[in-house]
């Protein structure tokens, strides 16, 4: 409880001090207009070479003037992010034994292609922290690597595909690979979206789980570097390793974002219904985690 009230402290002075610098633009911008009006401003009895010759200096003046904000620097593609959860909850269990988790991460997006390519951590925060090597989450922390490619259809349809290995280098025989497809309708208010993912294990016994998740999502941008986003998805699970299938979770969410040049911070919080008792069991229904997060793009 005391890790989420930080979290959400966090989210509301970041919320803070981008009103504060987004009213100091606004009320600078009425100067920077007259004075461009004034110089802009033709001699009432200018001759026609005069006036083309005030026209042209008036233009390269508001030229000089337009400034697009967080357009000075020309991104490559590569990211460095780190995210951190209050509570690792993956598809509504408790991953890490209702441990917070970081999230390390480098991406890079291949030119214009649509694909990216990932590497990152899965890090119990007790097992950096703590030492603790013989928890019972010290066999979940994985090395993860994976690619993402997705492509859009003029902003009325995205199509996507994302291929995933994790590595559990505590214990070998928990690492799994993730396929997934999905598809969002763009046009559509909220952008409605259907993924479906196939869980490969590589037990002695392989197993192969199913995930099928119904998802959408809506931005508002409140200034030109604040954005705050809702977001809907219920996932059915399908597990062969736990003989278990159903709703799994039913997740409501919503995140604070704040872009300036290549710096992205953001902050969320996420509330999770867990509906069938093959899920929750004698735990919680209604689960709750919070998240904040940095990234850098060059």
């Amino acid at each position: 409880m005391k890790k989420t009230f930080a979290l959400i402290l966090t989210i509301c002075a970041l919320t803070t001090l981008a009103w504060a610098q987004t009213t100091q633009q606004k009320a600078a911008k009425p100067a920077a207009k007259e004075k461009t009006a004034e110089q802009s401003a033709p001699a009432e009895k200018a001759q026609p070479a005069e006036t083309a010759r005030t026209a042209d200096a008036a233009l390269q003046t508001e030229e000089k003037d337009i400034v697009v904000p967080d357009r000075k620097w020309k991104p490559i593609g590569l990211c460095f992010s780190l995210d951190y959860m209050s509570d690792y909850l993956w598809r509504g269990t408790y991953w890490f034994n209702r441990d917070g988790a970081f999230f390390p991460s480098i991406s890079y997006s291949v030119l214009d292609t649509g694909l990216q390519v990932s590497v990152g951590c899965e890090l119990s925060q007790d097992y950096l922290f703590d030492g603790k090597e013989q928890a019972s989450v010290g066999g979940r922390q994985a090395a993860s690597f994976g690619l993402d490619y997705s492509y859009s259809f003029e902003d009325k349809a995205t199509l996507g595909a994302d291929l995933w290995y994790y590595y559990t280098f505590n214990r070998e025989e928990n690492s799994m690979m993730n396929l997934s497809v999905w598809a969002t309708l763009d046009a559509i208010p909220f952008s409605p979206g259907l993924k479906y993912t196939h869980d490969f294990y590589f037990h002695e016994e392989q197993y192969n789980d199913l995930y099928l998740q119904l998802f959408g999502s809506h931005d508002f941008r409140l200034t030109k570097t604040l954005i705050m986003d809702f977001g809907l998805s219920i996932g059915y699970y399908y597990s062969y390793f736990e003989d278990t299938n159903g709703i799994s979770d039913i997740t409501l969410s919503t995140n604070l974002t704040y872009e300036r040049g290549g710096f992205t911070i953001k902050g969320g919080f996420n509330y999770i219904i867990v509906p069938m008792e093959d899920y929750w069991g004698n735990k919680d229904i209604n689960r709750f985690y919070a998240t904040v997060g940095i990234s850098y793009s060059l």
